[in-house]
């Protein structure tokens, strides 16, 4: 298996959780991506998402932090962070071979 190559956290400030990564943990530079448009289907629900987005590197390991900008039905929901200013949201492995790794993910079940 590969190694973890990202961190993926749902922040309730893009600007404010970008410098506490920067300030306590020395993660940045930032790519920041703003007011990005996604149309989802989750839970076969199909919703216009928006959100900001920030990617840093700290080493081999890519942060990304994710702000949802509106309340549409998406697979960054909108809820109490147990009052805190983020949380983890997913893990992610980058694959070599991407058709590979979908073939393989559907032989076992898994669907687009």
């Amino acid at each position: 298996m590969h190694p973890i190559k990202q961190w993926g956290f749902l922040v309730k400030n893009l600007d404010k959780s970008m410098r506490y990564w920067t300030e306590v943990f020395a993660v940045g530079l930032w790519w920041v991506y703003r007011n990005v448009t996604v149309y989802a289907d989750y839970c076969g629900e199909k919703e216009k998402m928006t959100m900001n987005a920030g990617l840093a590197f700290q080493n081999p390991m890519q942060i990304e932090l994710i702000h949802q900008t509106n309340h549409s039905i998406s697979p960054y929901p909108s809820f109490d962070f147990c009052n805190k200013e983020q949380v983890i949201h997913q893990i992610a492995y980058f694959t070599p071979d991407f058709d590979a790794a979908v073939e393989k993910a559907e032989s076992v079940g898994m669907t687009k």
